[in-house]
């Protein structure tokens, strides 16, 4: 029997889902966040979605697997690799996430989510907070898309931050154009002269992920002197888990369209 593909090898160890939608990632992203975790993608596997995923989830040391095994584990070499629900689980143990046994990976992740969120957010000025939710009110499709995906308060805070961090670098504005912020964030998502629709403004986050990203790593890493791995780890399941809602809401609003 010939070795498994590393789609195989994911399923064998429980991880197929976080490899899935790792797969499904735009590679600048996937790229950006094994670099954030610290891990070297060799050259022959730069570009191949799979060989990628895998390297996130699987590598020694740095990979989500290996980021939370404990000691025991660590130094056996009889320990077995950690499943999903295994890395979910002590991942939010480690954030202080209570949960009912029984609940679905989904509803972890999107706790782990919520609370990386609140950690970000936290390490804002208040006025900042205020211009977020000023800008947040002006965008009529992303508040559409926002009600679709159902996220937290400071879930919302966080993409609406890492959108305009997009827009300052884009050289569009400076830090008080909140007005001028809306406007080009709500031509983006209205596309071509049509109308704002959910699928559009999920779209558009899609498509913006690797940039917000980029932001969110800032956030969580502020005035962080202990706990960095842990927070790195969190923002890696939580970019995760948002990914597989934009994949999920764009499929199933594209095909209640036909």
């Amino acid at each position: 029997m010939g070795e498994l593909s590393f789609s195989g090898r994911a399923k064998s160890q429980g991880v197929d889902r976080p490899f899935e939608i790792l797969r499904s990632m735009g590679t600048r992203l996937r790229e950006r966040l094994a670099e954030s975790l610290g891990l070297r993608i060799p050259p022959e596997d730069l570009g191949d979605p799979d060989a990628e995923s895998w390297i996130i989830i699987h590598r020694d040391r740095k990979g989500l697997q290996a980021r939370t095994h404990l000691l025991p584990e660590t130094i056996s070499p009889f320990a077995r690799c950690n499943n999903w629900w295994e890395i979910l689980c002590r991942t939010a143990r480690w954030l202080w996430i209570r949960f009912y046994p029984g609940v679905s990976e989904y509803a972890v992740e999107r706790m782990i989510l919520e609370r990386t969120a609140q950690i970000a957010v936290s390490e804002l000025p208040k006025e900042e907070v205020s211009s977020l939710d000023d800008l947040a009110g002006r965008l009529s499709g992303f508040r559409m898309t926002m009600g679709a995906l159902e996220l937290s308060e400071d879930a919302v805070r966080l993409v609406v931050a890492g959108l305009l961090r997009a827009y300052r670098e884009a050289g569009e504005g400076t830090r008080e154009g909140v007005a001028q912020a809306a406007a080009w964030l709500n031509e983006r998502i209205q596309s071509h002269g049509f109308m704002p629709t959910i699928t559009r403004g999920l779209q558009f986050l899609r498509e913006s992920l690797d940039n917000m990203y980029d932001y969110w790593e800032e956030l969580c890493l502020k005035g962080c002197r202990r706990g960095t791995r842990v927070r790195k780890l969190a923002l890696a399941i939580s970019t995760i888990h948002l990914q597989d809602v934009l994949e999920r809401g764009l499929y199933e609003h594209e095909t209640t369209r036909t």
